[in-house]
């Protein structure tokens, strides 16, 4: 079965080659798992989130499987718009992809967008969320 570190670390490395992604980031190219723990964040930024992963097989040799994830937006600005333009570019930017990163192909699925929410006094939070088929 592919891992969810397997998984993530692909992921985010896929991330930030991704141009459009870095260039609404601005000057924060911030793109992390989603259990990262460092001491300095710099917002906006990326949090990349393994939901589920659910093998297609019945044996653990399987290399195929669903994966549901979640690209996570964070941003400090004084409103909304911020959280939720990232969130589009990723939205747009994996929505009906395919691609292979470190030997892992990737097939994503868009299925939700979710507006940005305060999630503290000075954070927002908007999501993209995808259903993504992955074999090794």
């Amino acid at each position: 079965m592919i891992t969810n570190d397997q998984i993530q670390s692909a992921l985010v490395t896929y991330t930030k080659s991704r141009a459009n992604i870095t260039n609404a980031l601005g000057n924060s190219v911030e793109i992390r798992e989603d259990q990262w723990q460092g001491q300095d964040f710099s917002y906006p930024n990326i949090r990349i989130r393994i939901i589920s992963n659910a093998s297609l097989g019945n044996t653990k040799e399987c290399h195929l499987a669903n994966v549901r994830v979640s690209w996570m937006v964070f941003s400090e600005s004084p409103n909304s718009k911020e959280a939720d333009k990232i969130a589009g570019v990723i939205y747009n930017e994996f929505y009906g992809k395919q691609f292979r990163y470190d030997g892992i192909l990737f097939y994503c699925q868009g299925l939700d967008l979710i507006p940005a929410m305060r999630i503290d006094e000075r954070t927002w939070r908007s999501e993209a969320i995808f259903e993504v088929t992955v074999n090794m």
